[in-house]
């Protein structure tokens, strides 16, 4: 059995045992919290969900793991074609684009979420959720390779940006934190969140490599 085979299947077993271990928990619920105030406020969130919007946390964490899946089905298996390297490198901008549009649908899907808490997280989740999907789709068909540069180092420094708010949300009090503390909770969907942008920098950093390695060569 080839090597990337046997990463593949490790990689798509460790999802699946993680998506079981989301789904058997309830839609709401919190992995890690500090703080009877934060507790409470996503308990009573919880409990007034009806209709769809119960359904929306679990649907976020299938999203966020099928296209990690799919990056690792992509990423994994090797190419017969004779161009390796440039199908390759294709594969990972693919990737990319399916990861960023995941990320995006998972932000705006937790717009009714956040709205609720505050009127500007709303707004937050709702520009970042639509400038992910949007990147994720003009990568997926930009060609010209001075706009692809362009676009990698975009979505390098937006990434690690949503990376670092997130982490500093539980840091510090975030602006307009209705609580007035730090963001304590650690919700299934917000770590999914967490992986597949640091996934996206780390992939777009690669072929920033690539690109500079091949121009040294040349």
């Amino acid at each position: 059995m080839e090597k990337r085979t046997i990463v593949f299947i490790v990689i798509f077993f460790s999802l699946f045992l993680m998506a079981n271990t989301l789904a058997d928990g309830n839609n709401n619920s919190v992995i890690f919290a500090q703080g009877k105030n934060t507790t409470s406020q996503m308990m009573s969130m919880g409990q007034t969900a009806t209709g769809i919007w119960k359904f929306i946390p679990s649907m976020t964490n299938w999203i966020g793991i099928f296209s990690l899946g799919m990056m690792s089905a992509l990423l994994s298996f090797k190419t017969s074609n004779s161009s390796g390297i440039e199908t390759q490198r294709r594969k990972v901008i693919i990737s990319i684009a399916i990861l960023s549009m995941a990320a995006g649908t998972i932000h705006i899907l937790l717009i009714h979420e956040h709205i609720q808490a505050s009127f500007w997280w709303g707004i937050f989740f709702l520009i970042s959720g639509v400038v992910q999907v949007v990147y994720g789709i003009i990568i997926g068909f930009v060609k010209r390779p001075n706009i692809s540069m362009v676009l990698y180092y975009i979505g390098i420094i937006g990434n690690v940006i949503m990376f670092i708010i997130f982490i500093l949300a539980r840091l510090v009090t975030p602006p307009f934190s209705p609580e007035g503390t730090p963001e304590n909770e650690l919700d299934p969907n917000g770590i999914i969140t967490l992986i597949i942008e640091a996934a996206i920098a780390i992939l777009l950093t690669c072929i920033l490599k690539y690109k500079e390695t091949r121009m040294i060569m040349k």
